[in-house]
C-alpha cells in the first residue's frame, strides 16, 4: 500500500526538470513565432512601400506626359523686337504653358530639388483662370537623377538635333526626352520621349478654336 501511494504521488505532478524543459520549449516556440511575425511584418511593409512608390512614379509619369504633350505654343513678347514661346527647358527642370481643357491654360513647372540622397521631383501646375481650382503639386521622392533633353531645330539651325537646353525659342521642340532614375534599385529606370502635339510655325498666333494659327488653314 505504501508503494502504491508513493507511485500515485509521483504521477500526480511534474518534476522540476520537466517544468524547466517545458518552459524552455515554450520559449523557443515563442521566439520562432514572434520572429516569423516580425519577418512577415517587414515583408508586408516593404511590399506596401514598393506599391506606393510605383503608384507615385506612375502618377508623376502621367502628369509629365500630359503637360508636355499639351504644351501650348503661345507667343510672348520678350522685348520690343523679340517674341518667344514661354518654354524654358534645362537639363534638370522644365517650365511651360500647357492646355488643360476645361481648366484652360496652366503654368507647369517640373524640377528636381535637393541633393544627395534627398532629391525630389516636383510637378507644379497653376491654372491661369482666376476661378479655377488653383494649383496642384505632385512630388516624387527618393529620386537618384533627372535629365531632360530636347530635339528640334533651334533658331539659326537648319537641321533638328538633340539639345541639353531649350529656351528663348519661337517654336516648341519636336520631342522632349526625360531620363529618370530612382534610388530604389527595384524600380525600373524611366525613359520617356514625348512629342508636343501643338506644333506651330514661328510666326504663329495660335487659335484653340480652330486648332491652327490665325490666318492659316
Amino acid at each position: 500500500m505504501r508503494r502504491h501511494g508513493r507511485s500515485l504521488r509521483r504521477e500526480a505532478g511534474f518534476t522540476l526538470v520537466e517544468l524547466l524543459v517545458a518552459v524552455t520549449l515554450l520559449g523557443f516556440v515563442s521566439i520562432l513565432l514572434f520572429g516569423g511575425l516580425r519577418l512577415g511584418t517587414r515583408v508586408w511593409e516593404r511590399t506596401r512601400t514598393g506599391f506606393e512608390n510605383d503608384r507615385a512614379l506612375y502618377t508623376a509619369e502621367l502628369a509629365i506626359t500630359d503637360a508636355i504633350g499639351h504644351a501650348y505654343p503661345r507667343m510672348a513678347r520678350k522685348d520690343d523686337t523679340h517674341l518667344e514661346i514661354p518654354f524654358a527647358g534645362l537639363s534638370n527642370s522644365l517650365t511651360l504653358t500647357a492646355w488643360t481643357g476645361d481648366a484652360g491654360l496652366a503654368d507647369v513647372a517640373i524640377a528636381a530639388k535637393g541633393a544627395g540622397d534627398d532629391v525630389t521631383l516636383t510637378i507644379l501646375s497653376r491654372s491661369e483662370l482666376p476661378d479655377s481650382a488653383g494649383e496642384t503639386t505632385i512630388a516624387l521622392h527618393h529620386v537618384a537623377s533627372v535629365t531632360f533633353s530636347y530635339f528640334g531645330a533651334a533658331e539659326g539651325e537648319d537641321e533638328p538635333r538633340w539639345h541639353s537646353t531649350w529656351q528663348g525659342q519661337r517654336a516648341l521642340p519636336r520631342l522632349v526626352r526625360l531620363a529618370l532614375q530612382m534610388r530604389d534599385a527595384r524600380q525600373s529606370p524611366v525613359d520617356l520621349t514625348i512629342a508636343p502635339r501643338l506644333q506651330a510655325p514661328m510666326d504663329c498666333v495660335f487659335d484653340m478654336l480652330t486648332d491652327n494659327c490665325r490666318g492659316h488653314r
